[in-house]
């Protein structure tokens, strides 16, 4: 082997090193979203009792979404599920399923799913498997967003609500 063999090979095992020891978990809701590039929109169903989650994946399409179901709210701590999703197991007793969810169009998710999954719900985004590249895995942490949109939902009907008991009015259609 010549020297320029040798340095080669060191500045590989140097990069593939550095590359994979940057890891970053990101706890997404409704405020932070935007910084992880991550838009996730949740309606409700004219029924009123299920909700439509929207989400996309950012990047090339290589990481995968599950939908973790726990009996508790997780704390952000707990919300790192890394090694339950790598190595199909989990020892939180907190989590009652882990479901792998299938995007509707390349990397943008669309779910539906009911007020109990909401409250104890989290969108797990990360990669399937081991890699070696680093990189952000992500929770989504569907309560928030819940909240945030009864609290966004509850400001704007404030207004309407009267303020003394309900009184009949009348108006004069002319």
């Amino acid at each position: 082997m010549t020297i320029k063999n040798i340095l080669t090979f060191l500045l590989i095992i140097i990069a593939s090193q550095t590359q994979a020891s940057w890891s970053g978990f990101a706890h997404v809701t409704p405020e932070n979203q935007k910084k992880y590039g991550i838009n996730v929109k949740v309606t409700t169903v004219k029924n009123k009792k299920s909700y439509k989650v929207e989400f996309n994946i950012r990047g090339s399409g290589h990481k995968h979404a599950w939908l973790v179901i726990s009996s508790s709210p997780l704390t952000k701590k707990e919300q790192k599920l890394r090694s339950s999703i790598w190595f199909k197991k989990t020892t939180n007793k907190k989590i009652v399923s882990i479901t792998k969810l299938k995007p509707s169009v390349k990397t943008r998710y669309k779910e539906l799913l009911n007020i109990s999954q909401i409250e104890n719900g989290y969108i797990y985004i990360d990669f399937p498997d081991i890699v070696m590249d680093g990189g952000y895995y992500y929770s989504i942490d569907l309560n928030a967003y819940y909240l945030y949109h009864k609290k966004w939902f509850t400001r704007i009907l404030a207004p309407l609500a009267p303020a003394e008991p309900y009184k009949k009015h009348y108006y004069l259609i002319q």
